[in-house]
């Protein structure tokens, strides 16, 4: 276990945290182990998701610690290595965070209510979705400004900026009875877009993948070998079915138009320069401490 106790020198170093850090100890019981529950300043986007990967970095490496080892012993990398430890945990939780299970209506990861919810059929699912400030369908609000082929919220394609800043959004913004209530939603093209554009401002080259009717990312990372040097790898994140991978294959084709949204330059500085709430953080932390808690009593009765 003596990298997960490196973990926390490298990845959560005092010195990287904002000075109004308020951190709090979930009571432990016989079943659960002890998981820190921070509350989080107000944040830009790429900082919050960082400094949220730096908090539960070990918490996450616990359970996680035999399929690191299996990637390290796979390609020849140092498991020791600072870069390889952030790059991987990075990946893996970020892919947590915003996965489905299927590509079923309502499906959604362990942590975040993110619901797969399809687009562009009939009976359409998103007709059911109502606001959660004041009750009124999606159907009966016109469409926002910038997406006027639309005819109404319900009907838009959720671009990266709508998909993060409604999942960042102090209160959840949507309720529908068959899904509760919930803060973004999406499709796998919608889910990647939003993934693409989060990992870039994150500072990793990441592509959204769309041959045919379904999408995923890629992602190039650099990691340090054994031996010193350096292999190139392929990181494969499907946030429809949960898969995530990590192989030396040739990457697939990059040309889909979903990358033009996704790299977009105003995109991107827009989700740059907004400011993630307290609320919003405290909503999500309390989310993912109740998942870790749960997680690790698990590998405990394991």
């Amino acid at each position: 276990m003596r990298y997960i106790a490196l973990i926390l020198g490298i990845l959560l170093l005092p010195s990287q945290f904002p000075a109004n850090f308020i951190k709090t100890a979930v009571p432990a019981t016989r079943d659960h182990k002890k998981v820190i529950s921070y509350a989080c300043p107000e944040l830009t986007i790429p900082l919050y998701f960082k400094t949220l990967i730096r908090n539960h970095a070990q918490d996450f490496a616990a359970p996680d610690s035999a399929v690191f080892n299996s990637v390290c012993s796979q390609f020849d990398l140092d498991p020791a290595d600072s870069g390889n430890k952030s790059t991987f945990y990075t990946l893996d939780i970020l892919h947590k965070l915003f996965t489905a299970k299927t590509c079923s209506d309502g499906s959604r990861g362990d942590i975040l209510n993110i619901p797969y919810l399809w687009h562009w059929t009939e009976p359409n699912p998103r007709h059911n979705i109502y606001f959660t400030e004041n009750g009124k369908p999606l159907t009966s609000v016109r469409h926002p400004k910038g997406f006027e082929k639309y005819a109404t919220w319900a009907d838009i394609d959720r671009t990266p900026y709508v998909f993060l800043t409604d999942l960042l959004a102090p209160e959840p913004r949507y309720y529908s009875a068959a899904y509760d209530t919930f803060s973004t939603f999406g499709w796998c093209s919608e889910r990647e877009m939003a993934f693409v554009s989060l990992t870039t401002l994150m500072g990793y080259k990441s592509f959204v993948i769309a041959p045919g009717n379904h999408s995923w990312t890629e992602l190039d990372v650099t990691m340090k070998l054994r031996s010193g040097g350096t292999r190139q790898l392929l990181v494969t994140a499907d946030n429809t079915f949960d898969q995530l991978s990590w192989t030396e294959s040739d990457p697939g084709d990059r040309t889909s138009r979903y990358n033009s949204n996704a790299h977009s330059g105003s995109v991107l500085k827009s989700l740059k320069s907004f400011v993630v709430s307290s609320p919003a953080s405290n909503r999500i932390e309390e989310e993912v401490v109740r998942y870790l808690e749960n997680n690790l009593a698990l590998c405990r009765k394991d």
